[in-house]
């Protein structure tokens, strides 16, 4: 696979060893293998190690996109360096992997737009979920990641637009996880990110889930410019004191971690908020929301929401789907108008549901985003509970897409979970070489 460029497109190789030593020497050898001949093709080593790779318990994983880079890794796996494109650790065993999706705030400009052609499964997501919002929406989400900047392409920071992207993105980026062997054991979601979560364990189906993220998010955009959110590195009982200055105009909108909250509402009270933590040397900034999800501005949008949602039929989740409405799972169909109303409108417990993800034994929290937003918050709750937990991000913000994938998934490889050999081993065009052991 090439890039539409020309360019080579990444591949990751898996290595794996019974220690630290044996994976270096194996390294070492598939090196001065490779280094001394010219009739291989990273591909090739791809799916070989992918179909022969034994699942040691220390293991490294490499992502370059050619001969040279994987050599360079290789040496420096072989000495015991570290380098970009190479991850290098102890693999768990029986892990328990849990999808976490994010609410408004992980989206950027053509997010994972290059994955549209680098990985089938995504491209027929997004189209699936494209489909899925045509009733409700006048716009295509696969051509606003294309060309976001189009004539009459709607504005990228409306929450209209945001959030049925960020959607269609997320159940995409699930669909290409699973597509890769990482099935999640369970779901959690964050605000938005909870219709995410349902279309992906099936407590709603994606017609449902499209019709409540973009019906929601058209009621919301009517609130626009009315409010604003404020994320604070601070505890829940550090921060609730210094609201009541504001009389109700300001609340605690999201407990998302040990020490980090969302507080929503009137825009000049959320400024003034601001430049007070500011001069107490508070860690804190505004949230490029615009509107006070989860506060009483959510009051004036319910009767319409409660119209708008009345249609959809929650099933029965088939994966144990933990809500940040009420923190902790939810095992029957209960995701009505009702739900969405009242999510839309209540405190996000997402550390309350996160810490009941980690009781119920999930040691692999993977957050299944464009970016990152959540794994400081879920690195907190695991440190919280004293849990040997292992938090990972999909993509990050202007890096490549594919390659950082698969670094994303090399690292799950490395943490131990191992993907389908079918889908590390680039099977197109491709051949199973011998290679020294």
């Amino acid at each position: 696979m090439a890039h539409p460029d020309g360019t080579e497109a990444p591949l990751l190789w898996t290595l794996a060893g019974s220690g630290r030593e044996s994976l270096a020497a194996g390294a070492r050898g598939l090196h001065a293998y490779l280094a001394g001949r010219d009739d291989w093709s990273p591909r090739d080593i791809a799916s070989t190690l992918a179909r022969t790779a034994s699942e040691g318990s220390r293991r490294a994983a490499l992502v370059a996109d050619g001969r040279d880079g994987f050599l360079r890794r290789l040496d420096a796996l072989a000495d015991g360096r570290s380098m970009p494109g190479l991850v290098e650790g102890a693999a768990g065993t029986g892990r328990r992997v849990a999808f976490v999706f994010p609410g408004q705030g992980a989206q950027w400009p053509r997010m994972a737009v290059d994955l549209l052609d680098a990985f089938t499964v995504f491209r027929d997501r997004m189209d699936a979920c494209a489909q899925a919002l045509e009733p409700f929406v006048d716009w295509s989400p696969v051509d606003v990641l294309r060309d976001p900047d189009a004539p009459g392409a709607p504005a990228g920071d409306r929450a209209d637009v945001v959030q049925p992207l960020l959607f269609a993105v997320t159940v995409s980026l699930a669909a290409l996880w699973r597509s890769h062997g990482v099935e999640p054991a369970a779901v959690l979601g964050h605000s938005v990110g909870e219709v995410t979560a349902a279309a992906v364990s099936g407590a709603l189906s994606l017609d449902d889930s499209a019709r409540v993220v973009a019906l929601w998010s058209q009621a919301q955009a009517t609130l626009a410019g009315q409010g604003d959110m404020v994320s604070v590195m601070a505890p829940a009982d550090e921060v609730e004191p210094r609201l009541r200055r504001w009389e109700g105009r300001l609340v605690v909108a999201a407990h998302n971690g040990p020490r980090s909250v969302i507080v929503s509402g009137d825009r000049d009270a959320a400024a003034e908020l601001l430049a007070d933590l500011a001069a107490e040397a508070v860690h804190a900034r505004r949230i490029a929301v615009g509107l006070a999800a989860h506060s009483p501005h959510i009051d004036a949008i319910i009767p319409r929401m409660s119209a708008d949602l009345a249609p959809i039929r929650p099933r029965t989740p088939q994966l144990p789907y933990y809500s940040a409405l009420t923190g902790g799972r939810l095992d029957v169909p209960v995701l009505d108008a009702d739900y969405w109303c009242r999510n839309l409108r209540n405190t996000v417990r997402f550390h309350q549901a996160t810490g009941a993800l980690l009781r119920d034994g999930h040691d692999v929290l993977l957050e299944v985003s464009p970016h990152t937003v959540l794994t400081s918050a879920l690195t907190d709750c695991a440190e919280e509970h004293r849990a040997r937990t292992a938090v990972l991000g999909t993509l990050r913000r202007d890096q490549d897409g594919p390659g950082r994938f698969l670094t994303s998934l090399g690292d799950l490889y490395v943490r131990g979970v191992t993907p389908e050999r079918e889908a590390l081993s680039a099977a197109e065009h491709a051949r199973v070489r011998e290679l020294p052991t």
